[in-house]
């Protein structure tokens, strides 16, 4: 008998969670959607970048022997079908290797098969190899590349876009 009670109590509980949290999905739509959004908010802290009106700026730009550097590869993949170039960012943290999103001996990142640019001096001879080109970079890749750079960066290439989560540079173009 106190075996089927606790049997029971356990079934109105477990009924109870159920009913509690199908309740809390139903009024905080913003934790819980069953429809596709064309916007979703991520927080408070998550970024808000806006990838497609970035490289649509680009797209709309871009004459036909452009390359494109970027720091999420599989993101201008998506918006513009190609990536030529990544421009390398620690994401993973302090002695976290990027080794398994790199492919071909370490010159390709895995996702969009773009060249991998490691540091100033392959940036600096990329730049230099191609008349023109765009760099598509959110704040959190700006905020993790290094000094020298960041500092390459304002000096050299020009901000064709920009808004408080992402920019746009470019090089070569004629004014």
């Amino acid at each position: 008998m106190v075996k089927i009670a606790q049997q029971k109590l356990g079934q109105t509980l477990i009924a109870l969670v159920i009913i509690s949290m199908l309740l809390m999905m139903a009024y905080s739509p913003q934790a819980f959607t069953i429809l596709p959004e064309e916007k979703y908010y991520l927080g408070i802290n998550a970024p808000q970048t806006d990838f497609k009106k970035a490289y649509s700026y680009v797209k709309e730009n871009m004459q036909i022997n452009d390359v494109v550097i970027d720091t999420w590869p599989a993101v201008s993949l998506f918006y513009m079908g190609r990536s030529d170039y990544w421009l390398k960012v620690e994401f993973f943290g302090i002695d976290r290797s990027i080794d398994s999103i790199l492919v071909n001996n370490g010159q390709n990142e895995v996702y969009a098969n773009s060249l991998v640019i490691k540091d100033l001096d392959m940036l600096k001879e990329m730049v230099a190899k191609h008349d023109r080109g765009w760099l598509v970079m959110d704040n959190t890749a700006r905020i993790l590349i290094s000094s020298d750079i960041k500092e390459y960066i304002r000096e050299e290439l020009q901000i064709e876009l920009s808004d408080e989560n992402i920019r746009v540079y470019s090089w070569g173009m004629k004014i």
